[in-house]
């Protein structure tokens, strides 16, 4: 594996002096053990069954500042099955990033290294302002670590969970952002396979990152998951992904885009049950609800959007990513359009009715008063009033068309 490190963005002189007090190398450490007593083969030969990320020792010990390569680590901010993070300092410049470690026990598992070292490779190909930025990795004693840009704005995962729903414009804004980074992955043969709010970070000013490549797919490299084998998060994964009747393609991830945008919105994802199965077979059978039943702000357009998304046939989803950004671009300016036209039409309703009323309401030269009309030359007279029928047409026109888009713009 490679060692050279990108250094990041330097930090202050006293951070740096601070950080390099108190790197402490003794407190490298597998289950209490120093790491330097017990060498990687043997902790390999005590493990001989796979084990997640989240079950290891490491992943629920308290945090304990360590060493690892040219990185302090301090403390851990996720744990997922193929490793876990930790804010870190660079000890060379007192920079914060963030260092993704796998774990001894993991290691053990050459499928599991492998996808350490594939997820590498791929953070190396992608760069781009929306993905997390790689700096460089290593091996430490045995154990595998790469370090990589650091987000303080936290997860999407957190904003949902404080927030509940967000407003359909930040939905329509991440949505956009994640399109541009979900292009240049595809652009470049990678297929992300676990998007949701977890991987997904959210700094200042609302930038979006897209991280955590630990099971994408590389069309340029051989395949690390065997046929029938089903990676990926319940609830934002495809049809293909679950049966694998279809293959994996760019579109897998355009589904759980749909799924992310859904949950943005509602708060919850699109397909939910009390087992895994139950979700899982609700993405390959069910209908997905509609999104203004619990988001009545959505406009249609971006629920469309959405259901076009979430089809169960790759085929019938939209194109790419930029197809979805484009039409996510568009959703504003619809709805501004949609608005000015009601507006308009509306004010042209009441211009036709004052009109119609200052046509009626002329009053027409006395005549002298003789026998009284009868009614039939009174209705004559009222069909020969200039522009009375036209206005009254025009009129009922205006109030149909304005009917007929605010019936399609209501909620479910």
């Amino acid at each position: 594996m490679p060692t050279k490190i990108e250094s990041p963005p330097s930090a202050t002189p006293d951070a740096v002096r601070q950080a390099r007090t108190k790197v402490r190398p003794e407190a490298l450490s597998y289950k209490g053990i120093p790491v330097a007593s017990k060498s990687a083969a043997e902790v390999r030969q005590s493990s001989i069954t796979p084990v997640s990320a989240r079950r290891t020792a490491e992943a629920t010990a308290p945090d304990v500042e360590r060493l690892i390569g040219p990185f302090l680590l301090k403390k851990k901010i996720g744990v997922g099955g193929m490793g876990i993070v930790y804010k870190a300092t660079y000890t060379k410049n007192g920079a914060q990033c963030a260092v993704k470690v796998l774990p001894l026990v993991v290691s053990a598992n050459p499928l599991s290294a492998a996808r350490f070292e594939r997820e590498i490779t791929i953070l190396k190909k992608l760069k781009h302002p929306h993905i997390v930025k790689f700096y460089g990795g290593g091996e430490h004693e045995g154990q595998r670590f790469y370090a990589m840009e650091f987000v303080d704005g936290g997860t999407l995962e957190k904003i949902i969970k404080d927030k509940g729903q967000l407003p359909w414009e930040q939905v329509v804004d991440y949505g956009i952002q994640l399109c541009k980074a979900l292009g240049h992955a595809h652009k470049h043969g990678i297929v992300h396979r676990d998007l949701k709010p977890a991987n997904l970070f959210i700094g200042k000013n609302d930038k979006l990152r897209l991280g955590d490549f630990g099971i994408a797919r590389d069309s340029d490299e051989a395949a690390l998951t065997a046929n029938g084998t089903t990676v990926g998060t319940q609830a934002y994964m495809a049809p293909e992904q679950i049966t694998g009747k279809q293959p994996i393609s760019n579109k897998t991830d355009l589904y759980a885009l749909g799924c992310l945008l859904f949950e943005m919105l509602t708060g919850h994802p699109p397909f939910q049950g009390a087992t895994v199965m139950e979700a899982l077979l609700k993405h390959i059978n069910a209908a997905p609800p509609k999104v203004r039943t619990d988001a009545p702000d959505c406009p249609i357009f971006l629920e469309q959007i959405i259901l076009h998304l979430l089809e169960k046939s790759p085929d019938k989803r939209p194109r790419d990513a930029l197809a979805v950004q484009g039409a996510l671009e568009e959703v504003a300016e619809r709805v501004t359009a949609s608005a000015s036209t009601i507006s308009q039409m509306t004010a042209g309703t009441d211009h036709s009715s004052m009109e119609t009323s200052q046509q009626v309401g002329v009053v027409q030269p006395k005549k002298p008063l003789g026998k009284k009309k009868s009614k039939k030359s009174h209705n004559k007279q009222v069909a020969k009033r200039p522009g009375s029928g036209a206005a009254w047409l025009l009129s009922a026109a205006v109030v149909v068309l304005v009917g007929g888009i605010a019936f399609a713009m209501w909620p479910g």
